[in-house]
């Protein structure tokens, strides 16, 4: 009867493989070091085409149907990104003088921020009026207003103006907002910063100027500048801070500072990577893709720490560095193979995805496996060589003794180990079934942020920030001005508004309806209607 044992064992595939790599780079270790920065660097180059996107369109595939039918609907209106100052008075109402001065304020200074194309605010509403034979159309407060009498009236034409309450006049007129609409080129992925830093600087002098109203600035523009301020403040504060925890833990479970140093410089080298070879593929920096150099961090340390151990612990047993770091190579390659293979295949999967940030996380994550294993075998044992490591205390067999008496008592219960795991899956398989979708932008960011904390404040303050616009196409040339499409029209937007989830909703019937009124004000309430005839129709469009 014969045994096989380790000295006469024929070694495998992997342990000849690891072998080749490990000689290789302990005895070429300044090549092999070389090379390695060389190849970082390479990388490294791909950072001077890094750039966040602010644009939320990023989300969405270019065949996506839903953008398709918005830059659609865009190209036949005008563009949708638009800042919104919201002005809250802390008593009465917002038609007071001090309200109103700071309203008007805030709609001059707008006028003049980067690609802005208008600005709508309850004070320069035009509203048509007859007078006599005439029409003249004027601001719903004209400047200097100061007067009670004229700002009651005003209040009275805007709470029955359906363009304006419940939209940029709240439904208890004590809120209204400034609409600042912005035309941006999409050339540059940091256009949206100037106008969303000038609404600031505006907010701030009105602030300080009239310190009863509470002013603050939503809107889309700003939605997409948080996602980028966000994006960058969480990799200034969550990457060192992991980064440090781990350094520190690997220090002290390591036992050695230059251990940890060899495995350091792997998880620097392939999470750094991840990032800039974004800038090599052409990809945005977004939310979900700025994520990829943390997930790095994990597999790369996990490599890394691996062939440490293995050769600190082969060290304790009696070989000299080199030949306990080939050892080490030799006897592990095999296990951050599969570990890097399933990591990547896992990932790889996401370039099925309909949203490109994912695909962009999936590929930026890949490459940083790819480096951190490739790095762990060839550039880190190198390194080892270089670095004055020690044997491993053989004190830790007491955790190797506490592993032993843990695994075999799993052994002797392995019934019960096994019904409370099958237990606990099915728990929380059902836990994952209540997860939902949630594709409300604003909930993506905590409520401790500022631009989170603006939004909650316009849709509890004064109406809701997201919209669906319908583009009603009537089926003939000048069709907007039958009027029977009108009443339809019209029709759509009394069940719209009848809705539930609906704060608020407008539709061109209604400025029909206004400028029909204004030019029939003998019939007074009774004049606020759709035109009855076609020719009507079109002379109430040529005057709007």
């Amino acid at each position: 009867m014969s045994t096989d044992n380790d000295s006469t064992k024929k070694p495998g595939l992997y342990e000849r493989v690891g072998e080749v790599i490990a000689r290789f780079a302990v005895s070429h270790r300044a090549v092999t070091l070389l090379v390695g920065l060389a190849v970082f660097l390479a990388f490294g180059v791909g950072a001077k085409n890094l750039a966040f996107s602010t644009d939320y369109r990023i989300f969405f595939s270019k065949d996506d149907p839903g953008l398709t039918a918005f830059e659609r609907l865009e190209k036949s209106f005008s563009k949708t990104d638009n800042i919104l100052f919201v002005v809250k008075t802390k008593d009465a109402d917002v038609f007071s003088p001090d309200t109103i001065a700071a309203v008007q304020e805030i709609s001059r200074e707008a006028v003049d921020m980067p690609y802005a194309t208008r600005v709508d605010s309850i004070t320069n509403f035009q509203r048509a009026e007859a007078d006599g034979d005439d029409i003249r159309v004027r601001d719903l407060v004209p400047e200097r207003t100061t007067d009670d009498a004229a700002l009651a009236r005003a209040k009275d034409l805007a709470i029955h103006e359906p363009i304006l309450y419940g939209s940029l006049l709240s439904r208890d007129a004590t809120t209204t907002g400034i609409n600042v609409s912005i035309d941006l080129p999409r050339k540059d992925p940091n256009e949206v910063t100037a106008p969303v830093m000038k609404a600031r600087e505006i907010t701030a002098r009105a602030k300080a100027k009239h310190p009863g109203l509470d002013i603050r600035v939503s809107g889309m523009a700003t939605m997409n500048h948080a996602f980028m301020e966000t994006s960058v403040k969480d990799m200034s504060v969550m990457m060192p801070l992991m980064l440090l925890v781990m350094l520190g833990t690997m220090t002290f479970l390591l036992r050695s500072a230059w251990a940890t140093v060899a495995v350091g410089s792997v998880i620097v080298i392939a999470a750094g990577a991840s990032m800039t070879v974004a800038g090599w593929l052409g990809y945005p920096l977004t939310p979900p893709s700025v994520a990829a150099p943390m997930m790095v961090l994990t597999v790369a340390i996990a490599d890394g720490v691996h062939i440490v151990l293995a050769t600190q612990g082969a060290m304790s047993r009696g070989l000299g560095k080199r030949d306990a770091i080939i050892a080490s190579v030799k006897e592990n390659l095999e296990a951050v193979t599969y570990t890097w293979l399933t990591t990547i295949v896992g990932f790889l999967c996401l370039n099925y995805s309909e949203a490109p940030p994912v695909r962009h996380l999936a590929n930026m994550t890949s490459v940083g496996v790819t480096l951190a294993f490739v790095y762990s075998v060839t550039f880190m044992p190198a390194l080892l060589a270089c670095l004055p490591i020690k044997a491993r205390a053989q004190r830790e067999e007491r955790s190797v003794r506490i592993l032993q008496r843990l695994s075999k008592w799993i052994i002797r219960r392995r019934n019960v180990v096994l019904g409370v795991t099958v237990v606990v899956t099915v728990i929380f398989g059902a836990a994952a079934s209540r997860l939902q979708t949630n594709d409300q932008f604003v909930q993506y960011f905590d409520k401790s942020t500022a631009f989170r904390k603006d939004a909650d404040f316009t849709m509890k303050n004064l109406s809701g920030i997201y919209r669906l616009e319908f583009q009603v196409e009537s089926g003939e040339k000048d069709g907007v001005t039958n009027p029977v499409y009108l009443t339809k029209l019209d029709a759509f937007a009394t069940w719209l508004r009848a809705q539930p989830e609906t704060d608020h909703a407008f539709t061109f019937a209604d400025i029909m309806k206004d400028v029909h009124a204004a030019t029939h004000s003998d019939e007074g309430v009774a004049g606020y209607r759709i035109p009855s005839d076609r020719a009507s129709s079109a002379e109430s469009l040529l005057l709007y």
